[in-house]
């Protein structure tokens, strides 16, 4: 720990990504002191855990990839590598699920992992760096994760295209509005008061149909139903109770669209399938 207080203070590090952590990349037979791995090996992730957090716990920017009921910890906490395809099977569509996952079972500060997934190549040389997620999957990637609590991007938007650096910067600029940052402010203080995840499924509402998987709720205000499909131009929504605005629509209230009802909207790659709870 001290060595990697040394490169805070001597070169300037912010903060740290503690990566692995899982108990399975310790030698065979090893003990941890006060620890019985033998009846429970998730303490190690615990304690891991509880490491990033003695690093720095005042800023508290750290990210780690595990926890044993680790939720008290102000942590990042990121998901498990993700495939840059569009499946269920650990690409795009799993994204959403386990995002919605880890905030309901307490981790809520959740990292999906990079836009676009991990750019892995399949294959003997699928880790040599050079293969890129398909332009739309990155698009669309993006789409979603600009409205989660947080967001990481390694592939750049610039080595596609001006168009999608266009994109980009119109969709990340959604999270300095102030409506967005607002929203978050109140989604905070519903987790601090009640319990309350920052991401939720639709059924967490009365009336948010509890099979619409493929959309979720950042905080009480905005509505994200992300498309998920590659080729698609639109989707269906299912709008719960109130008057919902399109992110980019205009103020005058012209395309608010009131639920409950399900509705087909169209959703070209330099939009975004977001609502705001007017009223």
């Amino acid at each position: 720990m001290q060595e990697l207080q040394l490169l805070k203070t001597d070169f300037g590090v912010d903060s740290f990504k503690l990566d692995a952590g899982e108990f399975n990349w310790l030698p065979e037979n090893s003990r941890l002191r006060g620890f019985d791995n033998r009846s429970n090996p998730g303490w190690y992730a615990n304690a891991w855990a509880d490491f990033g957090i003695r690093l720095d716990p005042l800023r508290r920017r750290q990210e780690v990839r595990v926890g044993f009921r680790a939720q008290h910890l102000p942590l990042t906490v990121r998901a498990i590598d993700k495939d840059s395809h569009w499946g269920l099977d650990n690409g795009l569509k799993a994204m959403v699920t386990s995002a919605l996952l880890h905030c309901l079972i307490g981790y809520n500060f959740h990292l999906p992992d990079m836009v676009g997934g991990n750019a892995y190549c399949e294959g003997p040389d699928g880790l040599d760096g050079n293969c890129y997620p398909d332009r739309e999957l990155y698009i669309r990637w993006l789409q979603a994760t600009v409205l989660m609590p947080s967001l990481q991007l390694s592939v750049p938007p610039w080595h596609y295209d001006e168009e999608v650096v266009n994109i980009s910067r119109r969709l990340l600029a959604i999270r300095s509005e102030p409506r967005f940052r607002d929203n978050m402010k109140s989604a905070l203080a519903d987790l601090l008061a009640n319990g309350d995840p920052l991401l939720r499924p639709m059924w967490w509402l009365k009336d948010g149909r509890p099979g619409s998987a493929d959309q979720f709720l950042l905080g009480r205000s905005i509505l994200a139903a992300p498309v998920l499909e590659p080729g698609a131009k639109s989707r269906t929504v299912h709008f719960p109770s109130g008057r919902w605005r399109p992110w980019f629509a205009p103020e005058d209230g012209s395309q608010d669209i009131v639920g409950p009802q399900e509705k087909d909207v169209t959703v070209p790659l330099d939009s975004v399938a977001a609502f705001w709870l007017v009223e």
